[in-house]
């Protein structure tokens, strides 16, 4: 009996902290220490800049080794690679809505082209399948056969040609997702 009134006690005793504090409670607590904190001081946070660095004293800076020899190589390729980097610059500023649009139309076209050619020459390859099923002369049999295998490698080519179109427009909209390009802008 006494053991149950002890885990009793215990449980009640434990539980009434935890059941005390609310949400609210706890999120008014943690704004007055954050508040505190501020009033302190004790969360401010200095930011440094060149200026700072400029203005230090020279033993707080470092100099303690001497400085690298130039490697001339190296300087060269880092003044073309901010050549590549100014040319890239200015080749994405000229992307403006007319660009983007005018991409979207052209990849789109192409893509529209290539798949109404492929709805033709598959009903083409239908038709030359039913003309040499109906003929009996073995001579249009052969060449109704040869224009056929003709049709079926051209839509097998028409089929890589569309898949090429879809994945272009794919790579272009990435591109422009990249390149913070509003949505309407590739709507041709």
């Amino acid at each position: 009996m006494t053991r149950t009134l002890f885990a009793f006690a215990l449980t009640v005793g434990l539980a009434q902290p935890l059941a005390g504090q609310s949400l609210a409670d706890a999120a008014r607590k943690a704004e007055q220490e954050r508040t505190a904190k501020k009033a302190d001081g004790a969360a401010t946070t200095k930011v440094y800049t060149n200026k700072d660095l400029q203005n230090a004293p020279m033993s707080l800076t470092v100099a303690a080794s001497p400085a690298p020899p130039v490697d001339r190589a190296a300087a060269v390729k880092a003044e073309l690679d901010e050549e590549t980097r100014a040319a890239q610059y200015r080749e994405a500023a000229k992307k403006d809505e007319a660009y983007w649009k005018a991409r979207m139309r052209d990849l789109q076209s192409a893509l529209d082209t290539d798949h109404i050619r492929l709805i033709a020459m598959e009903a083409r390859v239908a038709s030359l399948t039913a003309d040499f099923s109906r003929t009996d002369s073995v001579s249009e049999r052969v060449a109704l056969r040869r224009e056929r295998e003709g049709a079926v490698t051209e839509i097998a080519r028409l089929k890589a040609a569309v898949l090429a179109d879809m994945k272009a427009i794919d790579t272009a909209v990435e591109e422009a997702r990249r390149a913070n390009v509003p949505p309407g802008w590739l709507r041709p």
